[in-house]
């Protein structure tokens, strides 16, 4: 079932997908397990983790600790951090660009969203970021 949650009361409103059926529960679980994540139920980065959670075995999520399905949910993070250290990026930019992606998908962002928006206020309205930019490493 999909639904609407209601912060007032805590509680959601459903109504039926034909694509899943009522009392579904890997429904229920990828949807607790996203809540507990700290995605906003309703959002699209909620359900862009819904959707991801019911792509893959429940049971093998459900078995790993909230901290290991973050850092799961951060890899593209990880990778391109790793991937402009060997271009040769100065560190402090880097970290700068990536402590503001982590930031950005800590508030829902999707992790690409994340750093395509660092990148935009990298090119943009943010003069320290184009100035750590320019820094010697």
């Amino acid at each position: 079932m999909y639904g609407y949650y209601h912060p007032q009361n805590q509680q959601y409103t459903q109504y039926y997908n034909p694509t899943i059926m009522p009392n579904d529960q890997t429904w229920e679980a990828c949807r607790d397990r996203c809540a507990r994540l700290g995605f906003q139920p309703g959002t699209a980065a909620w359900q862009n983790c819904v959707h991801g959670c019911m792509g893959q075995n429940t049971i093998e999520r459900e078995q790993m600790s909230l901290p290991d399905q973050w850092v799961e949910y951060i890899q593209p993070l990880v990778d391109r951090a790793l991937e402009e250290v060997e271009e040769g990026i100065n560190l402090t930019h880097l970290f700068q660009e990536f402590i503001l992606s982590g930031v950005l998908v800590g508030q829902g962002f999707e992790p690409e969203e994340a750093i395509e928006q660092v990148e935009l206020w990298e090119k943009g309205e943010s003069k320290l970021l184009q100035q750590s930019k320019m820094m010697n490493m």
